[in-house]
């Protein structure tokens, strides 16, 4: 058994009692989600502690509450890595940021949650997880949340969400509360310093004079073997073919788990014309700045890939069997390559070119009606 796995089994040996303390102690509200409707709240605190594209998928839930609640303060809690997503959210008064290395933290945010209680506090995950949990109930007077097992431990009211998509699930429960208006993944809000990235983009135009077309090219997960990610070779055989078929800025996409696989990409296609452009390291915003600009973008993770559809960009997603049913984009504008198992790499470059040929082709009619 790996540290990382033993260290789970000991927080969780410290975790457990504390969480059936609190199923013993609280009493549970019998309220119903009508009862909820003819009650507005005051404010309300969202949990969503989890990744980057799961948060990403919860932005219009989020816009959903504050538009359902005009008057409520919206208290928004995540990890710190999320923040940038969340904090110039229309309606956001608060973010409040989860740190589970620093148990002084953890403790002063306890403290927090308990003295600034809301009126409502809604858990945005569907699965069965305990610490958010637990926390729903310091910083909620009705602790709301998707139906799931052993939920009725912490949670008021469950939400019906049987759909298996992560995204039509924030969507029912959104609708459960009234929402009749669209609902999709909102632009991430960025700031003018975070579009400044956009100037470096290269601007070098087709000998034919029309522009050329912006290819992102995602590296990640950089901590994942290959199997779990697409290999470097793959990567730098579709850039190749990229190119020689429409002459494109290929862009080469990467955050902090990736940087030690950039300067080996990077070697791998040096003598591509135009070269693959490599960005400086940026901030979240930034990044979702550049995906913004893009005609297409190849991803195996999905916080890129959910980024990239928040902004508008069509994304070719590579995903395993696993990951497809519950977070592979559902829009038309974007394409899917599904491996039949749980080894990624299995899928071919041809594939690949093939979902990008659809998308170019497709913008490269729109461009020119």
């Amino acid at each position: 058994m790996s540290k990382k796995k033993i260290w789970r089994s000991v927080q969780h040996l410290f975790r457990q009692p504390l969480y059936w303390l609190v199923a013993g102690v609280r009493r549970r509200q019998a309220v119903s989600v009508e009862n909820l409707k003819n009650d507005p709240p005051r404010s309300i605190l969202l949990i969503r502690l989890d990744g980057i594209g799961d948060v990403v998928l919860s932005l219009g839930t989020i816009q959903a509450f504050h538009e359902l609640y005009p008057q409520a303060e919206l208290s928004v809690l995540v990890y710190k890595h999320s923040k940038p997503l969340v904090e110039h959210l229309a309606g956001v008064k608060r973010v409040l940021l989860f740190d589970k290395k620093h148990w002084g933290r953890v403790l002063r945010l306890v403290g927090q949650l308990w003295h600034d209680r809301c009126d409502w506090s809604v858990h945005l995950t569907h699965t069965n997880c305990w610490t958010p949990g637990f926390l729903a109930v310091l910083g909620g007077k009705i602790p709301i949340s998707f139906d799931k097992p052993q939920g009725e431990v912490f949670f008021d009211v469950l939400i019906p969400a049987p759909e298996v998509h992560t995204f039509k699930k924030q969507e029912a429960l959104a609708r459960a509360f009234g929402y009749e208006g669209s609902f999709g993944i909102p632009p991430i809000p960025l700031t003018e310093v975070d579009k400044r990235i956009i100037h470096l983009l290269p601007t070098g135009g087709h000998p034919s004079g029309q522009r050329r077309f912006l290819v992102g090219l995602y590296l990640g997960n950089g901590l994942r073997a290959v199997g779990k990610r697409w290999s470097l070779e793959k990567h730098a055989i579709l850039a190749r073919r990229l190119i020689q078929a429409w002459d494109c800025q290929v862009v080469c996409l990467w955050g902090p788990d990736e940087h030690p696989l950039v300067p080996l990409f990077a070697e791998a296609v040096k003598d591509l014309s135009p070269p693959p452009w490599v960005h400086p390291p940026t901030t979240l915003r930034e990044m979702a700045a550049l995906l913004g600009c893009l005609d297409v973008v190849v991803a195996t993770t999905t916080g890129p890939l959910h980024m990239a559809e928040a902004m508008g960009t069509p994304v070719v997603a590579l995903c395993r069997h696993n990951v497809y049913w519950g977070w592979h984009p559902l829009d038309a504008r974007h394409r899917v390559v599904q491996a039949p198992g749980e080894n990624i790499e299995v899928i071919e470059v041809e594939a690949v070119l093939l979902k990008v040929n659809e998308i170019l082709a497709s913008r490269n009619k729109t461009d020119h009606q």
